[in-house]
């Protein structure tokens, strides 16, 4: 019987019971998919600072191979 216990920052615990014996064990956790989507229109402009300060800041914690990131800007079509 397989059990799951309480995620925490540093994973999740399983328990498994099983028979005495060799066993060969994989664990892996798929990629997290990622998007931001931003504005960059004209109403946001006092803001894009802020905004570019956050996505660097975020981008620079992304860690290949564990999260698959895509960034967005949209504005008003002119």
């Amino acid at each position: 019987m397989l059990e799951t216990g309480v995620g925490t920052h540093t994973g999740i615990e399983l328990k498994l019971d099983v028979s005495p014996g060799r066993y060969f064990v994989k664990l892996f956790e798929l990629p997290r998919s990622i998007i931001f989507v931003w504005d960059t229109s004209g109403s946001v402009g006092l803001f894009y600072d802020v905004i570019d300060q956050t996505m660097k800041a975020f981008a620079s914690g992304v860690h290949a191979g564990r999260e698959e990131v895509n960034l967005q800007s949209f504005s008003d079509p002119d």
